[in-house]
């Protein structure tokens, strides 16, 4: 499958790299180490200053199996694909979790969830 990467998708494919690196909470040098490219080529891209190679697009898909191809290379679909059959979602796992926790932990996680939930704003 040939993508042609014209300038407005070049736009939007590097907002996504940007949004998976961030998703998996990695620093450009961390996520430019795991994928296999540069932490100054990975920066040019998600400044929109170069276009994504095949090989930093295959590195992401490849080293991350959750992340969408198609949802990174066109828009289309969730960010990450479904868990695989049998396995729990992160949200099921979390919720399983904080079950078993007691309600003044339940507290603590609350306001720990609202702290993370303001950083990101």
């Amino acid at each position: 499958m040939q993508v042609k990467i014209t300038r407005m998708t070049t736009m939007v494919i590097h907002q996504r790299i940007t949004r998976v690196r961030k998703h998996k909470g990695m620093s450009q040098k961390e996520f430019s180490a795991m994928i296999g490219v540069s932490q100054s080529y990975l920066s040019e891209v998600e400044n929109g200053k170069s276009k994504p190679s095949l090989e930093l697009l295959s590195g992401i898909v490849n080293r991350f199996s959750d992340i969408n191809a198609d949802w990174l290379l066109t828009g289309r679909g969730a960010m990450q694909n479904p868990p695989p059959e049998g396995e729990p979602s992160d949200d099921a796992r979390i919720a399983e979790l904080i079950e078993q926790l007691t309600p003044p932990q339940r507290q603590v996680v609350l306001a720990l969830t609202n702290e993370l939930l303001k950083s990101n704003h």
